[in-house]
């Protein structure tokens, strides 16, 4: 009986996704940003250990007007702001049209997600 629950809790865990990494990814000049942009590793850091549900989400990579832009759908404590956007520094980012660059972003290009799906 002891095996048998052992392999239940053992194939449970198994079958939980993991947070994805996506490592396949160039901006702002270096290779892999979620692990070379000191910023964005924090971030993910945060993420990945938050209980609260403030990081939970993904991070993209857009374009906007040639310059690489990272946008997440974390709440990082706003209560429920849609997007958030930062600059290959780390800074907040608002696009000087915000609702055409919204509608025209893909969301193609993750580059993080802790979403079970």
């Amino acid at each position: 009986m002891k095996k048998l629950i052992f392999i239940l809790i053992l194939a449970g865990c198994l079958s939980c996704e993991q947070t994805n990494i996506y490592s396949k990814v160039s901006a702002c000049g270096v290779d892999e940003p979620q692990k070379n942009l000191p910023w964005l590793v924090e971030l993910i850091q945060k993420a990945q250990s938050d209980k609260t549900g403030n990081y939970l989400g993904e991070i993209w990579l857009e374009k906007y007007e040639g310059n690489d832009i990272f946008v997440t759908n974390m709440a990082m404590g706003s209560g429920g702001i849609a997007y958030y956007f930062f600059d290959c520094q780390g800074k907040s980012f608002v696009p000087t049209n915000i609702n055409q660059f919204v509608t025209q972003m893909k969301l193609n290009t993750i580059i993080y997600s802790n979403i079970k799906k």
